[in-house]
């Protein structure tokens, strides 16, 4: 059992509770610079991302019925495909840059009323392009959380909203790389994955949980748009 990748998940698991992401987000290129493969990384962080999804989305009072079957009609099947030409591949698509601009428009639209009215008005007038776009983007890079973060924040007003739209699309999102990895012979589950899970639990129900109720709709909203900011620089500089 290997004690450093508990510790590196429970350490993202407090990042995820909050903001509905950031196993994956941080814990992919973490993973990475450490010197294990794609394949090795998914097989890691899937199973205690989808832990703490499942159980934010077990205790949602809202939930994002119309959005999950958006999901399943336009985003998942090419998110499929995407995914499983990857690994058939070998080849790998660079798209850090041009998620890095969404993302940092993306935050500093938050800080303006009019911005902000003009990129929602965008994703809503072609939410299904956009969606497609999403999967094709998640398949190829393991990095469209950052486009479903854009999706959620200008969609939704109120942290709760923002939350079970994110929680959704990545819950169904690992389910789906799952359920790919195993097809293509690429998954490797362990007794590590098991204790990466059971931490991923305890962090959320134990801190993240409580730290998510304390924070104030406006404070979280800035937070997350720093959050944003963050991830950017690390597609960025990474």
């Amino acid at each position: 059992m290997d004690v450093q990748l508990i510790l590196i998940v429970a350490a993202f698991s407090i990042i995820q509770s909050v903001f509905g992401m950031g196993l994956l987000v941080f814990g992919t290129p973490t993973l990475l610079l450490m010197g294990y493969p794609f394949a090795a990384v998914l097989s890691i962080l899937l199973p205690p991302s989808l832990t703490i999804s499942a159980i934010q989305l077990f205790r949602q009072e809202r939930q994002q019925k119309r959005f999950a079957v958006d999901l399943l009609t336009f985003c998942l099947p090419i998110l499929v495909l995407a995914l499983a030409w990857t690994f058939i591949s070998h080849y790998k698509v660079n798209l850090r840059s041009l998620i890095a601009a969404v993302l940092i428009f993306t935050a500093v639209s938050r800080f303006s009323s009019r911005i902000s009215g003009y990129l929602r008005r965008i994703i809503e007038n072609n939410s299904r392009k956009y969606l497609l776009v999403m999967g094709c983007v998640h398949g190829l890079s393991n990095m469209g959380g950052s486009l479903l973060s854009a999706y959620a924040v200008t969609r939704h007003q109120m942290k709760q909203d923002v939350l079970g739209c994110i929680v959704t699309g990545y819950l169904l999102f690992g389910i789906v790389q799952l359920g790919t990895l195993h097809y293509v012979n690429a998954l490797n589950l362990n007794a590590t994955t098991f204790a990466c899970c059971t931490a991923a639990a305890a962090v959320y129900l134990l801190v993240g949980n409580r730290l998510f109720k304390s924070l104030n709709e406006q404070f979280y909203q800035h937070i997350f748009s720093a959050f944003m900011l963050v991830y950017a620089a690390l597609m960025i500089f990474l």
